[in-house]
């Protein structure tokens, strides 16, 4: 049986990121998928974020990218976006009114904010 079930996962795992899951805490609320790498990806956040803490992991999965189109229905009007130093791929096609991201020094976030022009500042990580 366990082999079974260690079968239909690495399956699922090698399809690309079938495996899916929802979190919420407070107001925030986050679709995400796991990709191949057992990482997570946020696919979709809730529409009535004001402002964003992106965790660093969720239901157990470390969170490593922001999809494209993950935040294309928030409502972030001028608001903060605060990226933890776990992500590392960050393909934000549209970000809804442009908001400042909080990224801590030296990571992807603050790369990525460069290279988009978007407005960020810098944040020391959580211990």
């Amino acid at each position: 049986m366990k082999r079974l079930a260690a079968t239909v996962l690495a399956v699922i795992l090698a399809c690309g990121g079938i495996i899916s899951g929802s979190f919420a805490e407070g107001e925030e609320t986050y679709q995400y998928q796991v990709r191949q790498d057992g990482t997570a990806e946020i696919v979709s956040a809730g529409r009535e974020l004001t402002e964003a803490v992106i965790p660093a992991e969720l239901d157990g999965y470390r969170v490593t990218a922001i999809g494209r189109n993950a935040f294309s229905g928030a409502g972030l009007y001028n608001k903060h976006v605060t990226v933890p130093a776990s992500v590392r791929k960050m393909s934000l096609e549209r970000f809804p009114m442009n908001p400042t991201f909080r990224v801590i020094p030296g990571s992807t976030a603050q790369w990525y904010c460069d290279n988009q022009m978007l407005r960020y500042e810098l944040v020391e990580p959580e211990t």
